[in-house]
């Protein structure tokens, strides 16, 4: 059975880094997007005798089912990355199909959830967080986020307000590849942030990002005895 495709305007187009993009996107024509969080839809992008496919992790929450939002990390040469930056405006119709993805936030969760990610990873933990923290306010929710420099630093604003609206969000902290003489933030993997936790305890985390940060994680939580059973991975670029 074919998927349903969707229609979809884009509404807000934001430049949050050098290579980072936030896109707003209305469903046209009536339509509905249910999903759950930590899906992703596939954008179809045009050109040649079919349309290639991307997949981007929904960054809403799953409260709403006309407009959703994605965080999309530009790839050099890559034809969704040049398909948004050359061509994507405000009005612009794009097709999408969705929502897919079997990783979804596990209910109900454990006493503490972490949450690391690099690049637009972040998309999946922001949807997570805004679509169901407020369900558990017994639980502790912690993100980590890592970024290659400070230009490639975004989502402050967004982290804080979610924060001062969410007791239960403890924490989120930046850490970054190599920091100039003015950083006075961490510098180096989001690793580092595993000793701050007794990783025995009632505890899930949730890696979403790149791929060698997922396989550093896994090696260095594998090491430390944590549970596969508790830990919930996807790459994204």
């Amino acid at each position: 059975m074919a998927r349903k495709i969707y229609k979809c305007k884009l509404s807000q187009l934001g430049h949050l880094t050098p290579t980072v993009r936030e896109l707003v996107f209305d469903i046209l024509e009536g339509e509905k997007l249910e999903f759950e969080a930590g899906q992703f839809v596939m954008m179809r992008v045009p050109g040649g005798e079919k349309p290639s496919l991307r997949a981007y992790s929904i960054a809403s929450s799953d409260a709403l089912s006309t407009q959703f939002k994605l965080l999309i990390k530009l790839v050099p040469g890559g034809v969704a990355s040049e398909f948004v930056e050359t061509y994507c405006k405000v009005g612009t119709v794009v097709e999408f199909t969705g929502p897919f993805g079997k990783l979804l936030f596990q209910e109900p969760p454990a006493k503490k959830v972490l949450f690391f990610c690099t690049g637009a990873g972040l998309s999946q933990h922001i949807c997570m967080l805004e679509s169901k923290a407020h369900k558990y306010p017994e639980t502790e929710f912690y993100l980590y986020k890592g970024a290659l420099s400070e230009k490639e630093i975004y989502y402050k604003d967004v982290l804080q307000n979610l924060k001062e609206k969410l007791p239960q969000f403890k924490k989120y902290e930046f850490t970054i590849d190599d920091g100039s003489a003015t950083w006075q933030g961490r510098t180096g993997y989001v690793n580092q942030f595993l000793d701050e936790f007794d990783l025995a305890s009632d505890i899930q985390i949730y890696l979403c990002g790149n791929p060698n940060m997922i396989k550093s994680m896994k090696a260095d939580l594998e090491r430390k005895g944590f549970s596969k059973d508790r830990l919930y991975a996807e790459a994204f670029y």
